[in-house]
């Protein structure tokens, strides 16, 4: 009876459901490519940097196949391998809606028209100093749809926004960090003068941490190399000894930097917490999440972060929880910098061990 509902467990969750292969191109690397649950092309508007290509695991392909952005930037989608070619902008379009926001910029405080509204406010102590910021400001450069794709944030931002629209998320990576990302689109919704537009519920889960340390205590590490902390980052079961940081999920996140003046990039391993309040239609999943051009590992019991084997184990646990085919995807192969290039699937979890 055991080996039947062993059997009948992994075939409902776990088997596994086809991706497709995308091209992947955007400003740090051309000709390369990707396999996720469906295709993106993205074509410039007047605040991006150049077209996009790449691949999303861990969400549904939307309804619509193009939609078409204030900034007259258009994203289309697919899922069929090696789709996303210029030709996908001849597909139907739907224009998204233009919405008034709230913008701050200096000590003027004005309307604005855009798809989305954004409220952001990060802490961060860096080397010994605090800094607090708080922006006001519409939706821009890839921040205008359901989905975020852009390129030119650093690897630590971008990490604390690549998730979805019609919510707040609230992301660290050390105690004394934090960066709280909202993206709405109903009018004034970014308002400095109100609330959160989604206001965020207390933490359940403590989590690991690693990335930040070295810009917040640089005197511990200034008889060490400049690359020191990096090359503890790049082991994947490094975390920061004796500090932590509380949300509703622990994610682990990789990014591809070179290191010192070697000639290839390498894996570094940012962790951390995300907590978040998701009213649209996309939410972060467990397991293996691909957003962009960032892998991440996410699960939701304490320290689970440890490497990207036990999220993965512990993301499976709750078997009562939605599972997504890419959350089986592990091993990852890295060839890109700033960038996660491919995925190797994985087939076979042994519950035995989980």
């Amino acid at each position: 009876m055991y080996f039947l509902l062993k059997f009948f467990i992994q075939t409902l969750y776990f088997s596994e459901v086809a991706s497709v292969k995308c091209f992947l191109n955007n400003l740090y690397g051309q000709n390369l490519t990707c396999e996720g649950d469906f295709c993106v092309i993205v074509r410039p508007g007047m605040f991006a940097m150049g077209m996009i290509q790449t691949c999303i695991s861990g969400a549904q392909n939307p309804s619509y196949p193009c939609s078409l952005h204030y900034d007259d930037e258009l994203e289309c989608y697919c899922d069929t391998n090696f789709c996303n070619t210029p030709k996908l902008y001849r597909s139907n379009i739907t224009v998204l809606p233009i919405i008034e926001c709230k913008e701050v910029t200096g000590r003027d405080y004005t309307a604005a028209a855009c798809n989305n509204c954004v409220r952001i406010k990060s802490y961060q102590i860096f080397d010994g100093e605090p800094t607090e910021n708080e922006y006001i400001q519409c939706g821009r450069n890839g921040e205008s749809s359901i989905f975020i794709f852009d390129p030119i944030l650093s690897p630590k931002e971008m990490i604390a926004k690549s998730f979805f629209s019609d919510a707040c998320y609230n992301v660290s990576m050390h105690p004394d960090h934090f960066y709280l990302y909202c993206r709405c689109k109903q009018a004034n919704c970014n308002s400095p003068e109100s609330d959160l537009p989604y206001p965020i519920s207390p933490p359940t889960v403590t989590c690991h941490v690693s990335g930040f340390d070295e810009d917040v205590n640089r005197k511990n590490y200034k008889n060490r190399t400049s690359t020191y902390y990096q090359e503890l980052t790049t082991n994947d079961s490094y975390f920061d000894k004796g500090k932590q940081c509380r949300g509703h999920y622990c994610f682990i996140g990789i990014d591809q930097a070179y290191i010192g003046e070697a000639p290839k990039t390498s894996s570094v391993h940012y962790k951390g917490c995300v907590s978040a309040n998701e009213q649209g239609d996309y939410k972060i999943q467990m397991g293996y999440m691909f957003l962009n051009d960032f892998p991440y590992y996410f699960c939701n019991t304490d320290f689970c972060n440890s490497d990207i084997k036990t999220a993965l184990r512990e993301s499976k646990r709750n078997l009562s929880m939605p599972m997504h085919s890419s959350e089986l995807r592990e091993n990852v192969e890295k060839t890109q910098f700033h960038k996660h290039v491919k995925e190797i699937s994985v087939l076979q979890y042994e519950l035995d061990h989980g």
